[in-house]
Order: C-alpha cells, then sequence, then structure tokens
C-alpha cells in the first residue's frame, strides 16, 4: 500500500471499507471469516456491538486475533479506559496471543495493539503473567494528525511480520526518542554548539537567540531561557487539545500555529511574548485592549509558569504594549515557523499515558523525558554532557509505576495493618472484584492517602510525583467515587475561612478528578531538585494534570476554569544533601518567633492566591524573613553561614538555587511517610562540596558515589 494512500485512509472519517483495507495491506491477514462473528457483551454504555473478524499468525507463530468494535458516538476513551479494558477481556478472551481491535467511532477511529494476551515458556506452555496485557492505540480519523501511523504502519506492508515488528510499529518508545529529535534540533539552533561526532555531528555555530545584555559565553543563561520557551510554547500547544462543548478550544489556533507566525511579524514579541505575559497571567478583566485577536478566549491560568522574572527580560512598555527588550531580544520567525510546522506533524493529548494503556501521541510525559534529556545534553563549550555533571536519568515509565505502587501499599500496610496482597489489586487497572474492605479498614485507607506526604529528593522533570499521584487517584477512583469523603477532608483540613470559602467553590465547580487532584498536590507532593529548570518542569506536569479535568464553561467568569495553584512551597530548588546549620547558635529563641507561625499561614494561603493578593503575600513573607534576620543579627553576627542568615535570606519565588534543603522551612513539614525517586549518579571524584560530605555522612569507604547519600 502506498505511504500517501495509507495517509488519506488515516486521515479521513471511518469507513467499513477500510479496516479491511488496513488489515489486509498493512498486517497481511488472509484469514478473515466468511461473516464476521458477532461477540455477545455485558451491558454496557460504552459499545454497540463488537465483532470477531478473523486472525494472521506471525513468523513466530504467535497468533493474532482482528476484531471490531463499534463505540457509542459520545464515549471519551481517555475517561473510560478501565471500563474498556473489561469489555476487551470479553472480546479477546479466544485463543490469540495478540489482538489488532478497530474501533469506529464514526469521524474518529482508533487502532489498537493489545500484545502479550498469552505469555508462554520455553515449553510452549500457557502461563500466567504478572502485568496486564500492553494496549496500544492511535487515534485516526477526521482532523487528526497521522503522520506517526502512516510512516510506521506502511513499513510493514508486504512484509512477512513477528510479533516484535508489529510492536516497533506501535512503540511510543520510537515516538519519544523521534520526538525528543526534533525539539533538540531546534533547541540547539537557539543556543548554539556542537553536538555530534565526525560526519553525523552538526555545528550551530553561536546559535540565533540574542538575550539583552547577555554574552554568548554565559551559556547557561541561554540553555535555561530556551527550555523555558520550549517549555511554554509546548503547554500551550497541549492547551489547544483542550476544549469545551461547544469545541472552542482553551486556545485558538491563530495564535499558536505555522499559519499565525506568518501572519505577524516579529512573532516572539508581538503574539508569544503578549500571550504568555499579559494573558495567561492576567486577569481577563485587568487585560489591556491591545492584545492580539483571539487573546479574549484564553482563561487567566496564573501558578507563575507565565508570571515574567528577570531572567525573561520582559517589560511592557506602557504606550505600545509591547516589550522594552524590542530590539535586543531577538528570536528569528523562521525559527517559529519551523518549529511549529513540525509540531503540526503530531497528535497531541493532555491525557497521561499509563503503563498498560498507551496513546502512542505526544503526552506529558513525554514532555517532562524530552526536558529532562535537554538538561542532560553536550555543553558546547567544555563538551561534558549535563548528564556527568548532575548524573540525571529518565526513569521508565514502568519502573515509576513499580515503586509508585510498592511504596504506597507498604505505607499503608503500616497505616491500617492489612496485607499488602490485599491492597496491591486496588491499584491496578482492573475491575476484578476487589476485597471486601469494612467500613472501618475503608475509612483507614482513605485517611491514610489523605495524610501521606511524598518527597523526591532529586525531582527532575516530575517522573515520580506524578507516578505516585495517579496512583492515588487509582485509589481513589474505586474507593470514593463521587469523592464526597475525599472533599470533606480537604476543607476540614484548612483554618483560614476566606481561604475554606474558596476551596469549597472551586471543588463544587470542578469535575470529582480534578478535585481529588487538587488534594494530592496541595496536602502529599513535594519535591526537590538542583537544577531551577528542573523544578519548572515538575511544576508544567502538576499544571497539565489539573488542566485535563478542568470543566470549561463559557457562562462562567473564566471559561469556568479556576486559576492554577502556586507550587513555589512544593517544588523547590535546593542542594538535597546540604543541611541547614543546628539551631544551638540561636539559644532556641529562633523557633519560639511568632514570625515562623505566620510564615506557615502565608504559605497556605499562597497556594490558591492570584492576582495583587499574591504580591502582598509574597511581599510579607519577604518582609517577614528580613524581620527574622534583623532580629537575630546580635546573635549571630551577620555570619552568611549562620542558620538565621541562610533562612532569611532564602527567596523561594526566584529560580535561584537554595544551597542548603530543609524540609521543614521550605514546605512547613516535619516528615515524610514516603521518599521516593531516582537519585542523581556522579562518581565520588565529581563531587562537589566534597568537604562539606565527608563531615556530615559517614561511608564505609573514604567516599561513596552521590546516590549512596541520597538513599541513606
Amino acid at each position: 500500500m502506498e505511504k500517501k494512500q495509507l495517509h488519506n485512509i488515516f486521515s479521513k472519517p471511518f469507513k467499513n471499507s477500510d479496516w479491511l483495507e488496513v488489515l489486509q495491506n498493512v498486517f497481511g491477514a488472509k484469514q478473515f471469516l466468511a461473516q464476521p462473528r458477532e461477540i455477545l457483551l455485558p451491558s454496557n454504555d460504552k459499545a454497540k456491538a463488537a465483532y470477531e473478524l478473523g486472525n494472521f499468525t506471525t513468523t513466530d507463530d504467535r497468533i493474532i486475533g482482528l476484531y471490531l468494535i463499534e463505540l457509542n458516538p459520545d464515549v471519551w476513551l481517555e475517561r473510560n479506559k478501565v471500563g474498556l479494558r473489561e469489555l476487551l477481556r470479553n472480546i479477546y478472551k479466544y485463543d490469540v496471543d495478540g489482538a489488532i481491535i478497530v474501533f469506529d467511532q464514526g469521524e474518529k477511529w482508533r487502532l489498537s495493539f493489545v500484545s502479550e494476551i498469552k505469555v508462554l515458556n520455553d515449553e510452549g506452555e500457557v502461563i500466567e503473567q504478572a502485568t496486564e496485557p500492553k494496549r496500544y492505540t492511535y487515534l485516526l480519523g477526521q482532523d487528526e494528525k497521522v503522520k506517526t501511523p502512516s510512516e510506521r504502519l506502511n513499513k510493514l506492508a508486504g512484509k512477512p511480520l513477528a510479533l516484535n515488528d508489529i510492536l516497533e510499529a506501535f512503540s511510543v518508545e520510537a515516538l519519544n526518542e523521534e520526538f525528543y529529535k526534533i525539539v533538540s534540533e531546534y533547541f540547539y539552533q537557539l543556543i548554539g554548539g556542537k553536538i555530534g561526532k565526525g560526519k553525523k555531528g552538526k555545528d550551530y555555530g553561536d546559535g540565533i537567540l540574542q538575550l539583552p545584555s547577555v554574552p554568548k559565553e554565559n551559556h547557561q543563561v541561554y540553555q535555561e531561557f530556551t527550555v523555558r520557551l520550549i517549555g511554554r510554547t509546548v503547554f500551550c500547544w497541549f492547551l489547544k487539545m483542550k476544549k469545551g462543548k461547544n469545541e472552542d478550544s482553551l486556545l485558538p489556533e491563530k495564535l499558536l500555529s505555522s499559519k499565525a507566525v506568518k501572519g505577524n511579524s516579529g512573532y516572539y514579541h508581538s503574539v508569544l511574548e503578549r500571550l504568555f505575559f499579559q494573558t495567561l497571567n492576567t486577569r481577563m478583566s485587568e487585560r489591556v485592549d491591545s492584545l492580539p485577536d483571539g487573546c479574549e478566549q484564553i482563561p487567566f491560568l496564573n501558578g507563575g509558569l507565565f508570571e515574567p522574572g528577570t531572567d525573561d527580560y520582559y517589560r511592557a512598555n506602557r504606550i505600545t504594549g509591547l516589550s522594552e527588550s524590542l530590539n535586543t531580544l531577538k528570536i528569528e520567525d523562521q525559527w517559529f515557523l519551523n518549529f511549529f510546522q513540525e509540531l503540526e506533524k503530531y497528535n497531541f493529548t493532555i491525557d497521561e499515558n499509563s503503563v498498560t494503556d498507551v496513546e502512542v501521541s505526544v503526552d506529558p510525559e513525554m514532555l517532562g523525558r524530552i526536558f529532562e534529556n535537554l538538561l542532560a545534553e553536550i555543553d558546547p563549550d567544555s563538551g561534558e554532557t549535563a548528564r556527568k555533571a548532575t548524573g540525571s536519568f529518565y526513569t521508565p515509565r514502568e519502573i515509576v509505576d513499580y515503586m509508585a505502587t510498592e511504596s504506597l501499599v507498604q505505607y499503608l500496610h503500616n497505616k491500617t495493618d492489612l496485607k499488602p496482597e490485599i491492597l496491591r489489586p486496588v491499584f491496578k487497572m482492573t475491575e476484578e472484584k476487589l476485597y471486601d474492605f469494612s467500613e472501618k479498614e475503608l475509612e483507614g485507607i482513605l485517611d491514610a492517602l489523605d495524610k501521606v506526604k511524598i518527597l523526591d529528593p532529586a525531582c527532575g522533570s516530575g517522573a515520580f510525583p506524578m507516578g505516585v499521584l495517579q496512583k492515588i487517584v487509582m485509589v481513589l477512583q474505586k474507593l470514593d467515587p463521587d469523592a464526597e469523603w475525599w472533599k470533606k477532608r480537604q476543607l476540614k483540613r484548612i483554618r483560614n475561612p476566606i481561604v475554606k470559602k474558596a476551596l469549597r467553590e472551586k471543588l463544587d465547580a470542578s469535575s470529582v478528578e480534578y478535585a481529588r487532584k487538587i488534594g494530592i498536590i496541595q496536602n502529599s507532593l513535594y519535591g526537590v531538585d538542583i537544577q531551577p529548570i528542573a523544578s519548572e518542569i515538575s511544576k508544567l506536569r502538576c499544571f497539565l494534570t489539573l488542566i485535563v479535568d478542568e470543566n470549561i464553561d463559557d457562562n462562567k467568569e473564566n471559561r469556568g476554569i479556576e486559576p492554577l495553584p502556586n507550587l513555589e512551597f512544593k517544588f523547590v530548588t535546593a542542594d538535597t544533601l546540604m543541611k541547614l546549620p543546628e539551631e544551638k547558635d540561636f539559644g532556641g529563641l529562633f523557633n519560639s518567633n511568632d514570625d515562623v507561625d505566620e510564615l506557615k499561614e502565608l504559605r497556605e494561603e499562597y497556594l490558591q492566591s492570584s492576582g495583587k493578593k499574591k504580591e502582598k503575600i509574597k511581599e510579607k513573607f519577604i518582609k517577614i524573613q528580613q524581620k527574622i534576620f534583623k532580629d537575630q543579627i546580635n546573635l549571630f553576627k551577620s555570619d552568611t553561614q549562620s542558620r538565621a542568615y541562610k533562612l532569611s535570606s532564602w527567596n523561594p519565588f526566584s529560580h535561584e538555587k537554595a544551597d542548603w534543603f530543609d524540609p521543614k522551612w521550605m514546605y512547613g513539614v516535619d516528615n515524610f511517610d514516603v521518599v521516593i525517586g531516582n537519585p542523581p549518579y556522579v562518581s565520588h571524584d565529581r563531587i562537589s562540596q566534597k568537604a562539606y560530605i565527608k563531615k556530615e555522612y559517614k561511608t564505609f569507604e573514604a567516599f561513596a558515589d552521590l546516590y549512596c547519600y541520597f538513599v541513606r
């Protein structure tokens, strides 16, 4: 089958003849039933009918079943993965090793491959598998981007196929690598430098990005500006995917597309800056009138992601509304045009994939991988990789899933005395019958999940915090379906009546999933990383997982979208291994100071604040810290290494790294129930602060690699 023909089939509304053509020409399926055999389904609101079409045998003797499912047109598959998986069990319960399933939903259709339904040992005997079969899916049909499926599946046409050939065609890992190469290419076009060796290497010179009064030698500034620019841009690309009932997205194509670049000269300053800093960061009622057409439908998001910092080189001119750095911060329109044309070839989904259910699209988890890899790219100045310096590696989704599950199972076991084998099924994407928990046991599990404090001491792009969040959400879906218990508990913990009232209104207006996630993020998840941009990307991941569950209502203020939480006291930039000096040089006076209690209240208020109130809280927080510094000055005599100096000079609202870490001060948390993550892997000879570490930590040998100190 020709690539163009395959592309046309994938990008048009579904027709009955399409599945036959795809199955025959792509997968070489010949053994079709003379008449599709209807499969009896249990009563459900998702599928109208299901049919067995036939099967084919791979070169390694695996039988792949072929099926067609007619879905109801209003079923949102991303929100029905568990229920859909139960239907699939009825469909591929026959004697097959894998299944290719066509989901017919009219204008949209999906092509899924379910792998390893049956697992064989070395003797060819069927054995029970430890994990559920994985389902990989391409979203196809009208208006969908089909570059990846048409290219991947076209390679299968006319070839004898083994099971691994099919797996490769549906591989999200291959898409990860492909998409990362594209983003990396445009990253280096901006910052410059040499990457790769020999004939395959590329030299991007000094890069095309120009920052005001920043020499090219200051590579880190250019790198972090570029990561932040790409991060904000791709985040906005995801916003285009979120639509209301009338199909109006949160952010229109006319502002963020290759067509938008062509129609707006000086695109970065004329559109993108104004989108970031004057629209997404500004309440609708407070925006200037001269914003680009389309900004009026974009809600205020807050959350700090689009709050301009000093390293954004942005200050609006009062007359023109454009940046004062109009002529000194330069990014060519051609860069945006080329970059956007590449992004437009791919499907984006704002739903996070799971270990067992994968849509082969660009999802938020992939975004995390991209930025973690960007931070580990080659430094053009030294030739040394940032990965060697920071020891950062992205953890595969399967490992994150396993560690998150086992950590939470053990935590609940310790809190409730329930056996791990009883608790473990609650964390799986399955509707198999769960243990019949008593009311007391159920209350115990929910109470424990509400109180759990989880820290990732080297959070990177937020893979583990997001993995834990997904697992807790899964348990709450099963044990508190309407989130009634969960909502009451979130309100009960708030002391400030004004903050409590605002939260009640927010929870009442939000979806059940949003209520669960906002509670987990606010009360349970904490992260720290030595790289400022890593903390920013972790926050971005939290924002995306909240946005997906927002209810858009165009009849309400801000389109029904609540401002995102401020996460400066949730994900901090600090050196995890560096402790604060002991308090003894204060005579015990510091912790008795009433100002410390006021700072705790300010942290709570700040989380959901915005606008002028947010700025006032920030100012008040800094002033109290300075007051503490002033009150204690006679005790520590301006010693910059003293506890009081370090505490009072910390600015949580900047991107600056603290050379110390203290969870009580930074989060208001004394102890954590779960510490989870992937520590940095740096050999002992590359560790900085060796003298400090040798003094504070005991090791069997004189020195250990860096990860040892994280798992002490």
